[in-house]
């Protein structure tokens, strides 16, 4: 939340996306796409995007004194020189879920937190499912609180271990969502699967 905070208060109108990916998923995303990973093997990444009308050398300034203001929050930062370089990058944010979906078998969660409560979702998801060969996902828009946590399982033949893995999942992840006061529809919408859990965001008015 503190990135968020600051690069609003740097980039202002110029600030275009802060997108939010863990390791897992853009290993997974590189690993279909055969691409080397151009920004480190780290824990979690954040991508900032600015756009806007001015120069490209007084964005670079801009984004520069971000990266500054920053420091205290990051162990390492890419700035992209090139449009071929932010190609890259942004191609393995927008490369997960085909990724997932060659992978195997992938149970999806489409919720909304408050950006401080994403690595604790993401750690207790995976161990309610690591031990069944789960890995989960965690990747989504910071400004916006929306966090895509999928669990993936390799193939798409066990049924057996994808029952065990979606009953770790539900209503798990519902409560979690519920307790932190946040949305379990957030920028999918609910759709068919989950009809049964959205009283743990929605009041019954807002439901009817």
């Amino acid at each position: 939340m503190s990135c968020l905070q600051i690069a609003k208060k740097e980039l202002m109108t110029n600030l275009s996306a802060v997108e939010f990916m863990d390791y897992e998923s853009a290993a997974l995303a590189l690993n279909h796409s055969g691409s080397s990973n151009p920004l480190g093997e780290y824990k979690y990444y954040i991508l900032i995007e600015m756009s806007g009308n001015q120069e490209e050398s007084m964005m670079q300034e801009h984004m520069l004194s971000l990266l500054e203001r920053l420091e205290d929050h990051y162990q390492d930062g890419v700035m992209c020189d090139s449009e071929a370089q932010k190609e890259a990058i942004w191609q393995i944010r927008e490369g997960i879920s085909m990724a997932a979906s060659t992978y195997g078998m992938t149970f999806k969660f489409d919720i909304s937190l408050e950006s401080d409560d994403f690595e604790e979702i993401i750690l207790l998801t995976q161990e309610k499912v690591g031990h069944l060969g789960g890995i989960v996902l965690g990747h989504g828009h910071i400004g916006d609180g929306n966090l895509h946590l999928n669990t993936v399982m390799q193939g798409f033949d066990d049924l057996q271990t994808a029952k065990k893995i979606r009953e770790a999942l539900n209503p798990f992840v519902f409560d979690y969502v519920r307790e932190k006061g946040g949305s379990i529809s957030a920028e999918h919408g609910i759709g068919q699967l989950k009809t049964e859990y959205l009283g743990h965001s929605k009041t019954q008015p807002m439901i009817n």
